[in-house]
């Protein structure tokens, strides 16, 4: 069973239309263009390459799946081992049973697709004055490749108030300030209906493969329901990749 059918129920709802933009700011503000401007050159499509970029590579990632709701709480880990050319296999795999099946799936898929449409309401021109844009300069990182680089960190922050208008709550995006490329992204949204709420957050890291090329390093999908009268339920995703390489 793929682990993202799972997850798919709640993070493919549909989003909530845009209401207004009474919660901005009256007053101009340049850092916060300037953000906004960054956040609007960006491309979150990188995210979806680095995956593909896989293909390319040896590599192995580990996959933990766990569930809590009415039956209690259920966890499943599975290592994998890709190879250029021949998808992946499963190495090592625990906790299958509470899941009734195989819960890795097939392929490593980017998770991020599920939680930020295409034209995310923190860009769109009719819902852009419901959030804050913010931008900072985080202190050097090193990589476990040997990598390094500044990290430019910009966020889109919903403004107090208007909350349950708009399903995408925050979204940080993280850029290497000396090239531009995008590192990571995070995106927390939640929703109220009449029926239910609904919340999660995705969180994907990058990280420089053999040839310099982005992979992915990190990956953490999250999602709950909480539907009146009923146990609140959560499904969490976790991805880590290792040992990437060029040898077939």
């Amino acid at each position: 069973m793929c682990l993202l059918r799972l997850l798919s129920p709640v993070l493919c709802l549909p989003f909530l239309a845009a209401c207004g933009g009474e919660h901005a700011p009256a007053v101009a503000d340049p850092a916060a263009d300037s953000a906004f401007a960054l956040l609007a050159s960006l491309d979150p499509r990188a995210v979806d390459e680095a995956y593909r970029r896989l293909d390319r590579y040896a590599y192995t990632v580990t996959v933990r799946l766990t569930a809590e709701d009415a039956g209690g709480r259920r966890e499943a880990r599975c290592t994998l081992a890709g190879r250029p050319g021949a998808g992946t296999r499963v190495v090592s795999s625990e906790g299958e049973e509470a899941f009734g099946g195989h819960p890795c799936g097939e392929r490593i898929l980017n998770p991020l697709p599920r939680l930020l449409p295409d034209e995310p309401a923190f860009l769109a021109p009719r819902s852009r004055e419901q959030y804050r844009y913010l931008a900072r300069t985080r202190a050097r990182r090193v990589d476990t490749l040997g990598g390094s680089w500044q990290l430019r960190v910009v966020e889109a922050r919903l403004w107090p108030g208007a909350f349950e208008e708009q399903p995408i709550r925050r979204a940080r995006f993280l850029v290497d300030a000396a090239t531009g490329r995008l590192l990571g992204v995070e995106v927390e949204r939640a929703s109220t209906a009449a029926l239910f709420d609904e919340g999660g957050r995705v969180t994907v890291h990058l990280q420089p493969g053999p040839d310099g090329a982005l992979v992915p390093a990190r990956a953490l999908a999250e999602t709950r329901v909480n539907v009146p009268g009923a146990p609140l339920r959560r499904l969490r995703l976790e991805q880590r990749f290792h040992a990437v390489t060029a040898d077939v």
